[in-house]
């Protein structure tokens, strides 16, 4: 169709929304225009194809309209709570993963055990199965007398 000036005006003149006058205008626009009267018989094609189609009906569910939803308030609040608690405990394990990573792939640091002497050893460390902590062939007093002697040192700021 050619651009007519009453092209536009064909839709509201089908469906009755121009006012008199202007509908008047348009009847008379149809009598000499062609394009815009086999315009207005396509619409009226087109309007009495829609008309023939058969709809069906609509779902049992959904004739009543929207439901009101058959959770309550506290229901919803505790899902929304669980979903956070959720999203907080795959932070803290992937958190968890990644920190395992990083510490296991570190070397072990190696203490030199020759410098540490028994008293010291005894407050790391001390086997209560067997109460003793035997570093060399010379000191042979017990775990708790080496334990005894670490605190003395530690609270005096180094003297016995």
């Amino acid at each position: 169709m050619a651009e007519c000036e009453f092209s536009t005006m064909l839709s509201p003149y089908y469906d009755g929304e121009l006012s008199p006058l202007e509908h008047e205008r348009v009847e008379q626009h149809i009598l000499d225009c062609q394009d815009c009267a086999l315009e207005l018989e396509r619409m009226h094609a087109i309007s009495r194809a829609l008309s023939t189609l058969i709809v069906p009906d609509a779902a049992p569910m959904l004739a009543d309209g929207p439901r009101s939803p058959d959770k309550t308030l506290e229901e919803i609040a505790l899902a929304r709570f669980g979903r956070r608690m959720t999203a907080v405990a795959a932070a803290v394990l992937a958190a968890s993963v990644i920190r395992w990573s990083f510490v296991s792939q570190r070397p072990a640091a190696s203490a030199p055990t020759a410098s540490i002497s028994n008293w010291e050893r005894a407050a790391i460390d001390p086997d209560p199965a067997t109460n003793t902590i035997v570093a060399s062939t010379a000191d042979t007093s017990t775990a708790d007398t080496q334990f005894d002697d670490f605190l003395a040192r530690d609270l005096s700021g180094g003297e016995p």
